[in-house]
């Protein structure tokens, strides 16, 4: 590689985050080609990631992770790319979620293209229709041009007023009118358009999804970079269960779920039936995760094994659940079993918990109400509005409502 052409290796994170990017170094550090310049959203990631190797962090301004603060965390993760292009710098862009297993730049250093981007097939669901696929904003490489910072500049000023990158990336696109063309990448059917922007021409090059692929490792061992989807409720459980992958085998995509294991699943798309049978496998030789034993009996209540998704929810209990996205979780699945008690303990458990985002207390509050807990679920709900305001209290008050007209309350 020359040095002109080798991009900065760029991510940012916060504080809950610092453990996902700890088990990204593990994996990912051996294929970097210099230190991942790391934008820190607070004091705590910033001090943390002082201590690690291979990073160099920069504090970005103090942020309140909530609804509310979203569109200005988006612009200052966008602002903190930026620089790097306006000081002339090509970026690398990788989620702390999209996992190396192998050198990607083989694969992005030697197109010429202004942006080259990873694919995928989620939002927004009109372009996936129109395209084919749209660009995922969580792994790019783009280069310094005239062109790439025209587009960067545009992608920042509708992040003011976009919850979403990824949506505003491809939306911003899509205003350009591009066309797409085939291009052969790595032997693998890709995309290139190219677009005008303020005077400026643009290529951007969409990468075949088999090279950078959005299932779990297990079932994309041959893929650059891996990026699974982490569903929210089950985001700790992911995190335990490639760490212990890693510890055993020594890379996140060690454990291989086979052809055999996958046709035994029943009633579950691929990504949950590799989930279930990684998950299987893991708590099968070390059973001490209450997160992952919540996933596992959630996947089995997806396929209708209740009696198996009650033994799962009875081993989460006994190891204990201590995040809130899988105490939820684990109070919904007992609640869909019939099990009340103890998904009111769960959600009392919960709801005295400080500082729950909105996403978790209002399904709290009115499973709290629906089982009967209705001084906690209401005391709950009103905390929700008072923190979330004016737009969280037009979404959760007219259910409290609604749950009382039906005879809830």
């Amino acid at each position: 590689m020359q040095a002109q052409k080798i991009p900065k290796i760029v991510a940012s994170v916060n504080a809950p985050y610092m453990r996902l990017l700890r088990l990204w170094l593990a994996q990912s550090a051996p294929y970097m080609w210099g230190d991942l310049e790391v934008g820190c959203m607070d004091d705590v990631s910033f001090e943390q990631c002082l201590a690690l190797d291979r990073v160099t962090p920069t504090a970005l301004p103090q942020l309140e992770i909530s609804r509310d603060s979203r569109h200005s965390l988006l612009v200052r993760h966008m602002a903190f790319f930026r620089g790097f292009l306006d000081a002339g710098h090509d970026i690398l862009h990788t989620d702390i979620d999209a996992f190396w297993q192998r050198s990607p730049w083989p694969l992005l250093g030697d197109h010429p293209d202004d942006i080259v981007c990873s694919v995928e097939y989620g939002i927004p669901r009109d372009l996936v229709a129109k395209w084919g696929f749209v660009l995922c904003a969580g792994f790019y490489r783009a280069r310094s041009t005239p062109a790439t910072r025209a587009f960067f500049g545009r992608w920042q000023q509708r992040l003011e007023y976009h919850s979403r990158e990824q949506v505003a990336f491809n939306q911003l696109l899509a205003s350009l009118n591009p066309v797409w063309e085939p291009a052969k990448i790595d032997g693998l059917n890709g995309h290139r358009c190219h677009v005008e922007i303020e005077g400026h021409r643009l290529s951007v090059l969409a990468v075949p999804y088999g090279t950078f692929s959005r299932d779990l490792p297990c079932i994309a061992p041959e893929a650059a970079v891996a990026h699974p989807y982490f569903e929210r409720p089950f985001f700790t459980s992911h995190v335990e269960l490639l760490e212990y992958i890693l510890h055993e085998t020594g890379s996140v995509n060690g454990y291989a779920v086979s052809a055999e294991e996958m046709a035994g699943v029943e009633g579950l798309g691929p990504r949950d039936a590799a989930s279930l049978c990684a998950l299987r496998w893991r708590l099968a030789a070390s059973p001490a995760s209450g997160p992952n034993w919540t996933h596992l009996g959630c996947l089995q209540l997806r396929m209708g094994d209740r009696s198996a998704a009650a033994a799962s929810f009875e081993h989460a209990m006994v190891h204990g659940v201590a995040d809130a996205n899988t105490q939820l979780a684990l109070a919904l699945g007992l609640k869909q079993l019939g099990d009340s008690g103890r998904a009111r303990e769960v959600l009392r458990r919960l709801a005295a918990l400080d500082r729950l985002e909105a996403l978790i207390s209002r399904p709290a509050a009115m499973s709290l109400i629906s089982l009967g807990a209705v001084s906690e679920g209401i005391g709950l709900g009103l905390r929700s509005v008072r923190r979330a305001g004016l737009r969280e209290s037009v979404r959760l008050l007219p259910l409290m409502i609604r749950n009382k007209l039906r005879g809830s309350i």
